[in-house]
């Protein structure tokens, strides 16, 4: 399970480990997503689809971790190109995966 979370969040690993560091919030938020992990990592049965449950709220510590990040005043310029950058890696990703 430790190595499919990262696998299923993709790209947005290091958002997550942002928005942990940085706010106590999503400190609490993050405890049952990791008590979650543990306890689904000692079953000897192991499928991605049991990691769906917590990818919502990992994704709440991304989307407030990447609302930070892009509302800095110094990064207001580069926000689309930060976020077609963001689409392109997916998509590329997306098709790549698709095909075999």
């Amino acid at each position: 399970f430790l190595q499919g979370f990262p696998t299923v969040l993709g790209i947005y690993v290091p958002f997550l480990m942002h928005g942990i560091l940085r706010n106590k919030y999503a400190q609490m938020i993050f405890t049952p997503i990791l008590l979650y992990i543990i306890i689904h990592s000692l079953s000897p049965h192991k499928e991605f689809r049991f990691l769906l449950p917590i990818l919502s709220l990992s994704h709440v510590l991304v989307g407030k971790s990447l609302h930070s990040f892009l509302s800095k005043s110094s990064l207001k310029g580069k926000r689309v190109k930060f976020m077609l950058a963001v689409a392109t890696i997916h998509m590329t990703l997306a098709i790549y995966f698709s095909m075999y």
